[in-house]
């Protein structure tokens, strides 16, 4: 009896058609498969390829890190002046309930201005953003 072989689609090697060379599928799952349930690629390209994926996946969150790192320092940094400064409020600003509150932009821009800022709840807080659109995306 002769055995199946199949020729990985990256390296144009021909292997046996074994779970040994190339990683199996359950049936149902979304990928690139034969009828056999086996992967397109061998398990050492599949290896290399998952590998390249991680460093350039790790590579991309490290730029975008470096990129946003400044402006939400400066972002953090301001809420907690604001906050110092701000006198607590016990009330809502919208629904005037008695719960936990956090400072909210009025108008989206954030600024030094004390007056830019309200205590809103939860609740009213991402209302008032949805709604509202505040929040101007850089």
């Amino acid at each position: 009896m002769t055995q199946k072989t199949k020729i990985c689609v990256k390296c144009k090697k021909e292997l046996p058609a074994t779970i040994e060379f190339f990683y199996y599928l359950k049936p149902g799952y979304k990928g690139k498969i034969y009828n056999d349930g086996l992967r397109y690629q061998c398990k050492d390209c599949w290896k290399k390829y998952k590998q390249e994926h991680r460093e350039e996946v790790a590579k991309s969150r490290k730029l975008y890190k470096e990129k946003n790192h400044k402006k939400e320092t400066f972002l953090n940094s301001l809420h907690v002046r604001i906050k110092k400064l701000k006198s607590n409020q016990k009330y809502c600003s919208i629904c005037n309930q008695e719960k936990k509150l956090e400072l909210s932009s009025v108008n989206g821009i954030y600024s030094e201005n004390l007056d830019d800022y309200w205590w809103l709840c939860h609740e009213c807080h991402g209302l008032y953003d949805r709604t509202n659109k505040t929040h101007i995306k850089n």
